[in-house]
């Protein structure tokens, strides 16, 4: 096996390892970007808990009246955290996904390029300058 057939072999088997990789690694992210979004959904559902039952009119006054800001301050929390957090998060694994995606995309174009590259080495000594120049292009892109 020559050279060029063993480097374009090693390419080959670097990018599709390296896209089972970045697939797996978008599945997780996915998994965790549910998980979230169903726990919000979950609490933002039980979170009218918090102010539940509502005071009887016994409990008038101050005492009442501590207790009640108590609960208002805890919905308050709470809320910012579903609003603010969970978005937050969530937003984070959609960019992470995305820069990913583009990584996968990177080498799938890659793959092409090495595929092309292969074609050449079967054409034999008439396309060796070409094939010089693909494997220098996939050098460049992969490692370079």
């Amino acid at each position: 096996m020559s050279d060029e057939a063993t480097f374009l072999k090693n390419a080959s088997s670097h990018i599709s390892g390296s896209i089972a990789e970045i697939d797996a690694k978008i599945e997780r992210l996915r998994t965790a970007n549910q998980e979230i979004a169903e726990d919000q959904s979950h609490y933002m559902g039980e979170i009218h808990k918090i102010k539940e039952p509502e005071l009887d009119p016994l409990w008038i006054g101050e005492r009442g009246n501590d207790y009640d800001e108590s609960r208002e301050a805890a919905y308050d929390t709470m809320k910012s955290i579903l609003d603010t957090d969970y978005e937050n998060k969530m937003r984070a694994i959609e960019t992470q996904i995305s820069i990913l995606q583009s990584q996968r995309g990177f080498l799938t174009a890659t793959s092409a390029i090495v595929d092309a590259a292969n074609d050449l080495l079967q054409k034999g000594e008439d396309a060796v300058e070409a094939l010089g120049n693909k494997i220098s292009e996939i050098s460049g892109r992969l490692f370079g």
